[in-house]
């Protein structure tokens, strides 16, 4: 920004021009300052302004433990996030005294949305689920939930395929895909695609 500034000798001017001319200075400096606080008003809307999640993309696939995860739920894409000081929106632990018992919750805490994955025995490389046994994933919604426990569709490919487990800095890095029948209590069928996740984990 450039300023021109004219200096006047005030003495030249009379007190009449004196007055006249603090007058005029007080009413451009009040012009500007509106001027500057409507501007830096609308950056900081801006700024903060959410984006909205048609607009994000979903994670990069990494396996750095960058502690990301995202998917699509039905097309849509999903995001955990955290609503309050104290949420928690992404919790992963694998059990090593109950089968290397992967446990891994993401929740949306803003839209009410989660995802649940558990899967037994869980190793490094391609994990099919379609096999019950003790594998559970869950998706749910406001007023609506699924489970696979019961309404997995078995005739579509469901898996987790981690790329990368890494023991000593508990990092475990992937991809998942999963597709539910609807629910007795819900006639939304849910599936769940290009998952990809890569977190710090517990044991």
């Amino acid at each position: 920004m450039i300023l021109f500034c004219v200096s006047i000798p005030i003495k030249q001017l009379g007190l009449n021009a004196d007055c006249h001319l603090s007058g005029l200075i007080m009413k451009r400096t009040n012009i500007l300052l509106a001027l500057w606080m409507t501007v830096a008003f609308v950056s900081c809307d801006s700024i903060f302004a959410p984006t909205p999640d048609s607009e994000r993309e979903l994670p990069p696939l990494t396996t750095d433990g960058e502690n990301t995860f995202g998917c699509l739920i039905n097309g849509e894409k999903f995001f955990p996030r955290k609503e309050g000081p104290f949420d928690i929106p992404v919790k992963v632990q694998i059990d090593r005294n109950f089968n290397n018992y992967l446990s891994m919750r993401a929740t949306d805490f803003v839209n009410e949305k989660d995802v649940y994955i558990c899967v037994e025995n869980v190793k490094l490389g391609f994990n099919n689920v379609s096999s019950l046994n003790n594998n559970t994933f869950y998706v749910g919604y406001p007023n609506c939930s699924a489970t696979v426990s019961t309404f997995l569709n078995q005739s579509r490919e469901n898996f987790v395929d981690v790329v990368r487990l890494d023991t000593v800095n508990k990092i475990i890095s992937g991809t998942f895909q999963v597709y539910f029948l609807p629910a007795e209590y819900c006639d939304q069928e849910y599936h769940l695609t290009d998952g990809r996740f890569d977190v710090e984990y517990t044991d």
